[in-house]
């Protein structure tokens, strides 16, 4: 699947390369989202490890590309990092990151139905001995039926070849049932949300949080553990979160998170080693800006 997923890629930016730009060309946005994930004590199975916390950050940057026919095409950078404050007797890296492409192709298909795909190709690592086995193509795919304009019907799946759930996600749905609320009820964000002005919004709901990585050659010989040495790591969260969004002009946007980490689970699966923390309160702010 890793291969194949790499090929499609491959061909993606081939076809973008040969399609025509947008004649009246949509926005570049730029985002930048940082979170903390305060301290839970962190176990591997009935053995309590000590006190664990986590940093993240993400930075996007996406631009319209060009139409090709029915195909509409944007690509960008994101990187993406977690940094760990872990026990010492836990086999954690200190950080772990992601730096990849953002390639997303969509079309529409007849009057009513939406396809989407968006892929990451890049290197997942903690960026201490790159080798080729860092890198990965994670990537999501969209359906979307659109019965009126207040609803419409989804499908989506997040598929990582190196990750311990390969294929995540399911149907959906989105309805805007009164004038100011819409339920978002769709993986990997599923919320309800209030309108409240046209610059404000509120939502509450929930969020996955997460990836895969590779670790260095030497990383599990540090703890004793040499079969973790060049293992795939595989980092979840999962949140209860409540939101606020506020425009402040045409260009910039502001959010800020807060809410509990419900599920924390870092697991090396190819060696059977899961390390999980408790819940633990989190906050999130983010800016973004379109061009």
């Amino acid at each position: 699947m890793k291969t194949f997923l790499t090929l499609v890629c491959f061909l993606a930016v081939l076809e973008s390369v040969r399609a025509q730009p947008f004649s009246g060309r949509p926005p570049t946005t730029v985002r930048f989202t940082s979170s903390y994930t305060g301290e839970g004590a962190m176990s591997q199975g009935t053995r309590s490890l000590g006190d664990f916390d986590q940093r993240y950050y993400e930075t996007t940057i996406r631009t319209p590309i060009a139409r090709t026919g029915r195909l509409d095409w944007t690509g960008g950078l994101r990187w993406r990092r977690f940094d760990f404050d872990a026990p010492a007797a836990a086999p954690i890296p200190d950080s772990l990151q992601a730096v990849s492409l953002d390639l997303n192709v969509g079309t529409t298909i007849g009057k009513r139905w939406r396809l989407d795909g968006t892929f990451y190709p890049g290197i997942y690592s903690d960026f201490e001995d790159l080798q080729s086995e860092d890198f990965n193509t994670p990537g999501l795919i969209r359906i979307v039926y659109s019965q009126s304009g207040d609803l419409q019907w989804l499908l989506g799946l997040r598929i990582d070849p190196e990750n311990d759930l390969p294929i995540v996600g399911g149907p959906g749905v989105r309805w805007r049932f009164a004038d100011r609320w819409t339920l978002n009820f769709f993986f990997p964000s599923p919320n309800l949300t209030f309108k409240a002005s046209e610059d404000l919004s509120f939502s509450l709901g929930a969020d996955w949080l997460g990836g895969s990585f590779r670790v260095n050659d030497a990383f599990g010989s540090r703890f004793g553990r040499p079969e973790l040495d060049g293992e795939n790591v595989t980092v979840r969260e999962i949140r209860a979160v409540a939101s606020a969004r506020y425009r402040l002009n045409e260009t910039w946007r502001l959010s800020a998170s807060a809410g509990y980490a419900l599920h924390r689970r870092i697991a090396f699966e190819d060696s059977n080693l899961q390390l999980g923390a408790e819940a633990a309160p989190f906050f999130q702010l983010g800016v973004s800006a379109r061009f």
